[in-house]
């Protein structure tokens, strides 16, 4: 019997979902999929066609597809923070090759070394948090773990060199994450002046510390050391400003992941008091913080979609795309499937003690070749920042209410009122 042929996709909206999704919120896109079914057409500006998915069968489905091009976000990205060579960018061999050498940075042995820098980072930030009076901790979360990543990429231990360093980088994320930036990675701007600034700013202080040690000679047991160490045909000088720039945007995620985590944790009784004890006995394994990050992480994804182009026509869900089109895998919608996630807008870290949740469907770190290759970075920093936290004091909301959702970009968001919280410290 043939098999029946695929329906085109129904006309999309005249607003695009990137618009409604800003406006009112990653729920917005609840009433598309509820209109459409699984696959929801969409258009984007200097994007063109798109469909979104929440399935995880047809998110696994594009993965594997032969003519998805799983590095097209990544270099439109790459135009915006000045980089042509890292992991989110290549494919094929040239991906798998300096995979292989970036591993090494945030995998096995570098761990520690980054642990050491976090913990570091997370005392300071500690220090620095008002007792009793409500404050934003986002932005002492932001430059807790921007200064963590530079201490274990260049080793830099001086304050002022420690400052320096972070805030270049801590200016190109930003820059990279308005609009105009977004516009000119897929070319609605010429130019935007202040991330080219930011990028020079921060390519400048690789390329004099990488001459610096050449001509010392010196072996440096951190993420800039290991490259030069690494013996690859892939790592030229360029492709190595480009990972260590990539190496320090970590915290672009870690900062808003953490935050979240934060702000949905101190709002269910009894939360912090677990993770406080946890933070107090000293064991080498902390099975209930781990559930809170994951948890938080499901609720308030810091990354909500992950698009990929298709290079070829493909059948999704019974609906013919055409090539060119990009899918578009909603992750704040993938996270919240009742028939996964029972309750699903309830904050329940326990769905997480000792069970894991069906392939694909959780995945705040992407998915698939290109899946950030840090996760386990990122998940140490959460739980260095959790603890230092919990052994200082009690955290409480600021506000009964929930915090809104920011907006970055139309990928990244943050908590609206910058995590606001009151920390009774512990005698």
């Amino acid at each position: 019997m043939p098999a029946s042929p695929s329906a085109p996709l129904a006309a999309p909206s005249a607003v695009p979902a990137a618009v409604g999704r800003m406006l009112l919120g990653p729920s917005y896109m609840e009433r598309r999929f509820a209109r459409h079914g699984e696959v929801v057409p969409d258009w984007a500006p200097g994007f063109g066609r798109m469909v979104w998915l929440r399935d995880p069968q047809l998110i696994e489905q594009v993965l594997r597809s032969p003519g998805a091009d799983l590095g097209a976000v990544g270099r439109l990205f790459g135009r915006a923070i000045g980089t042509a060579t890292t992991l989110q960018q290549l494919s094929g061999e040239q991906h798998r090759a300096m995979r292989r050498v970036v591993v090494t940075t945030v995998r096995g042995d570098a761990l520690d070394g980054c642990r050491k820098a976090t913990s570091a980072a997370a005392q300071r930030m500690v220090d620095a948090c008002p007792v009793g009076t409500p404050f934003r901790l986002a932005p002492l979360l932001d430059q807790a773990l921007s200064q963590a990543n530079v201490q274990a990429a260049v080793s830099i231990d001086d304050p002022r060199q420690l400052r320096d360093w972070s805030a270049a980088f801590l200016a190109l994320r930003r820059s990279s994450a308005r609009f105009p930036s977004v516009a000119h990675s897929v070319g609605l701007l010429p130019r935007y002046p202040p991330a080219a600034r930011a990028r020079r700013a921060c390519q400048a202080l690789i390329r004099a510390e990488v001459t610096r040690r050449r001509r010392a000679g010196a072996a440096h047991d951190d993420a800039l050391g290991r490259l030069l160490a690494a013996e690859s045909a892939e790592l030229t000088d360029q492709a190595l400003s480009d990972q260590i720039v990539s190496y320090m945007f970590g915290s672009q995620t870690s900062s808003p992941a953490t935050a979240w985590v934060i702000e949905r944790a101190v709002r269910c009784p009894g939360v912090w008091d677990r993770i406080a004890a946890e933070a107090a006995a000293g064991a080498d394994d902390f099975p209930y913080t781990e559930a809170v990050i994951q948890e938080g992480l499901r609720l308030r994804p810091p990354i909500t979609l992950l698009p990929w182009r298709l290079r070829r026509p493909c059948d999704l869900g019974g609906r013919l795309v055409p090539a060119g089109t990009w899918a578009v895998a909603s992750i704040w919608d993938l996270h919240r499937r009742p028939e996964v996630y029972a309750d699903p807008e309830a904050f329940r870290p326990e769905r997480f003690l000792g069970a894991r949740p069906p392939r694909g469907a959780w995945l705040p770190f992407g998915a698939g070749p290109h899946a950030c290759v840090a996760s386990r970075l990122s998940f140490l920093q959460i739980r260095e920042m959790l603890h230092a936290l919990a052994r200082r004091g009690r955290l409480l909301p600021a506000v009964r209410r929930d915090e809104g959702i920011g907006h970055g970009s139309s990928i990244d968001t943050y908590p609206a009122r910058g995590c606001r919280v009151v920390l009774h410290a512990r005698p």
